[in-house]
């Protein structure tokens, strides 16, 4: 017979081993995430890494899911994603856009925002037409951030953008 006290080690060594298991799961799929990121929009693999959010990034270092995830009150998975805009025969600089993406796992299918406002999207790992809706929200809120820029700056109205990303 296990005396409560052997019984309370063995329910926190469970939490625990269930807490890095979810984590490992949460930073495997935001691996595979950044990796078809970078497949749909053809993107260089050095222009696309992932970047912690709660603190500021050391220069140069490369982080993996795990280094940059962190676990919000909201029970989501909070991982920032970094890419970088090359600039093109015009010599326009280069602009970095960090992308708050907030990942939570239940049962075999993942939910997925951009930003804590973000509208939540459903992927089952395996299914690409999922993950070709993500990519495609997340390049249709890209490409309206810097379609609306202009404009919005002439009427100076600010301008709108929904998925808390922030170009340098």
């Amino acid at each position: 017979m296990m005396s409560k006290f052997n019984d309370l080690c063995h329910v926190y060594s469970t939490a625990r081993r269930n807490y890095f298991d979810y984590w490992n799961s949460c930073a495997d799929f935001a691996t595979e995430l950044l990796r078809g990121l970078g497949d749909y929009l053809e993107c260089p693999k050095n222009n696309l890494s992932f970047v912690p959010l709660k603190e500021n990034p050391v220069y140069g270092k490369h982080y993996n899911a795990k280094e940059s995830m962190h676990l919000e009150q909201d029970t989501f998975w909070y991982v920032g994603m970094m890419f970088t805009l090359c600039p093109d025969e015009s010599g326009e600089p280069e602009e970095t856009i960090f992308l708050p993406v907030l990942i939570k796992q239940s049962d075999s299918e993942f939910t997925v925002k951009l930003g804590p406002q973000g509208e939540p999207l459903q992927i089952i790992p395996g299914n690409q037409e999922h993950y070709t809706h993500f990519f495609d929200h997340v390049y249709a809120q890209i490409n309206s951030v810097y379609e609306d820029r202009l404009h919005k700056f002439l009427e100076r109205e600010p301008s709108s953008r929904r998925i808390g990303f922030a170009p340098e």
